[in-house]
């Protein structure tokens, strides 16, 4: 018998492999016409962002993989159908009238959006969006993104969290370029210091932040104004700060559980004393929440099922009373829209 020549052999070969590559293709053209279908026939509505007006929530609509389409709806009537925009982001906020979409890939990418949510100015970003946020006077805005890792209970990640200035469309600085003070007031300099989840006061230029280092994670408070950022207590994980500025909802780690199984519950802190207690939300919560108004705030959590699926679905909890109440379906990163959006 005679050898095949190894040349048509790898002509093949390489046959077979575009013939799957147009096949994949075709698979996932296929599946977004269908969910672009679905969404069609459930009364979701594709165009521009229709009017951003006060108590409408801008979300991403999403079963829980990197197809994360831009939406916004009603908050009095969230089950109801929403206004799904052409844009794209792994996570947004948005506030005043500007808006920032990290992640506009699933390998990096961001931008600053207007009024109707229109990417006007480029950002650089590398690699998995995790977080956002917009100072409430849309001055200021916030993104952090995962270097290494794809979750905050993955050992060894790295994240690197942004300042940004919306009205000059501008980079500030990594928050690893802030100077770090401790607990007892000293400058710090570990090399291991991560940053995330920035949320703003109302001043904007006072915001509060993770830092993770020596295995530990702290809550921050920080200017941007005067470059320095210091500890005030341990275990505290993506804080946000209530409208009026007095409380921080965040997610506190908890010891014990299952073996490389991160559990974190909400608890919510007065900053006037420093004192915390535990939410009644009893699921672990692994989300920088939104706050509705001075009391409720609005969080995600993966289906249950049963089955459980990886769909992320909305809920409502008021922070001082009553049990959690799922909100929406299909949504994640939630931005409530407070007064004038206007420009």
């Amino acid at each position: 018998m005679r050898a095949r020549p190894r040349g048509r052999g790898r002509a093949a070969l390489f046959v077979l492999i575009v013939l799957a590559c147009v096949f994949a293709l075709t698979g996932y053209a296929a599946l977004a016409l269908t969910r672009g279908d679905n969404r069609a026939s459930s009364g979701a509505r594709a165009g521009d962002a229709g009017p951003l007006t006060e108590g409408r929530l801008v979300f991403l609509a999403t079963q829980g993989d990197a197809y994360r389409p831009v939406a916004n709806v009603d908050l009095t009537s969230a089950q109801g159908a929403a206004n799904v925009i052409q844009l794209e982001c792994q996570r947004i906020h948005f506030a005043a009238g500007r808006g920032i979409c990290a992640g506009r890939t699933t390998l990096g990418g961001a931008a600053i959006l207007d009024t109707a949510l229109r990417p006007v100015r480029e950002l650089p970003m590398e690699g998995v969006a995790s977080r956002a946020r917009v100072s409430a006077d849309g001055r200021y805005a916030a993104m952090t993104a995962f270097v290494r890792g794809h979750s905050y209970a993955d050992a060894g990640f790295s994240t690197q969290a942004t300042l940004i200035d919306l009205e000059r469309g501008a980079v500030i600085a990594d928050l690893e370029q802030f100077t770090l003070r401790g607990l007892d007031g000293s400058t710090l300099r570990p090399i291991d210091r991560n940053f995330w989840g920035v949320t703003f006061a109302p001043d904007s230029d006072r915001f509060f932040a993770t830092v993770g280092t020596g295995g530990s994670t702290y809550l921050v408070e920080g200017r941007i104004s005067e470059r320095t950022v210091r500890m005030l207590r341990d275990n505290v994980e993506c804080p946000s700060l209530s409208p009026d500025g007095t409380r921080l909802v965040y997610k506190k780690r908890l010891p014990g559980g299952v073996p490389r199984l991160v559990t974190w519950r909400l608890h919510v802190l007065d900053l006037a004393t420093m004192s915390d207690r535990a939410l009644a939300e009893a699921r672990s919560v692994d989300d920088q929440v939104e706050w509705v108004d001075d009391r409720r705030i609005l969080y995600s959590l993966p289906d249950e099922g049963p089955p459980a699926t990886i769909r992320p679905d909305l809920w409502l909890l008021d922070v001082d009373a009553g049990a959690p109440r799922q909100l929406r379906t299909e949504a994640m990163s939630p931005a409530v829209i407070r007064g004038d959006v206007g420009r």
